[in-house]
């Protein structure tokens, strides 16, 4: 992304883990195509010569197609829009005694408080922003930008640095980042509030359900071709 962008944030880990939608993909027609045995969900870009270019956005590639089908709204606004993101350049500190007074130190890992905050204002918000500033192994680096119910508009970590939660720091980023940003046992992510996030499993159960999709959903073309319920003929 180059510009800002209005989102969704489903689920918060900590600011170097948590997964986003862009509010413009989400609102557009999912549709299916059919390639190689497989359905497969497409958003349609462009027209042309009596084909469609299209977004598979469950495999991150463009597919042209001379027909397309209707796809049940029970399944298009499945996860798969869902971007792994952090807070670019910002770590957590922890409060020490130094000598006669309090100082902040850097610290790779978060604390539970600076966690809660955060989400704090992700769920207060009435709008949230993304600035995605670089993209590294998939995982986007960026700036969150919220508004809120005063319709004051505030950087998320600008202000987490404020309140002394967290603090700039780039030598330190990449080693906190590397810590933060997984999750060896994805099944914590059920105690988190949140829309669940497209993980490469999600993905795989997703197209499975899309292989056998003629059982639960009657498919129908919304573009070019004859009517089918069924799987086409190889």
């Amino acid at each position: 992304m180059l510009k800002s962008t209005s989102v969704q944030i489903t689920t918060f880990v900590n600011p170097h883990l948590f997964w986003f939608f862009e509010k413009n993909e989400e609102e557009k027609r999912t549709v299916l195509i059919y390639d190689k045995s497989i359905w497969k969900r497409a958003i349609v870009k462009s027209i042309e010569n009596n084909s469609y270019t299209t977004w598979l956005i469950d495999y991150g590639v463009t597919y042209i197609s001379n027909k397309l089908y209707q796809l049940s709204k029970e399944f298009q606004h499945q996860p798969a829009f869902a971007k792994q993101a952090a807070l670019n350049d910002v770590v957590n500190v922890k409060h020490v005694l130094g000598g006669v007074k309090i100082e902040v130190a850097s610290t790779k890992e978060f604390c539970f408080g600076t966690v809660k905050k955060a989400k704090e204002k992700i769920d207060r918000a009435h709008s949230i922003f993304f600035d995605c500033l670089i993209e590294r192994n998939n995982i986007h680096l960026g700036e969150v930008n919220i508004i809120d119910s005063n319709n004051r508009l505030y950087d998320l970590a600008q202000l987490l640095v404020e309140e002394r939660n967290l603090t700039y720091n780039k030598e330190l980023f990449d080693e906190a980042l590397e810590v933060n940003s997984k999750i060896d046992d994805w099944g914590i992510l059920s105690s988190i509030k949140s829309i669940t996030p497209c993980t490469s499993m999600m993905y795989r159960k997703n197209l499975d359900v899309f292989q056998g999709i003629e059982d639960i959903l009657e498919v129908k073309p919304c573009g070019r071709g004859m009517l089918r319920n069924s799987h086409p003929k190889k």
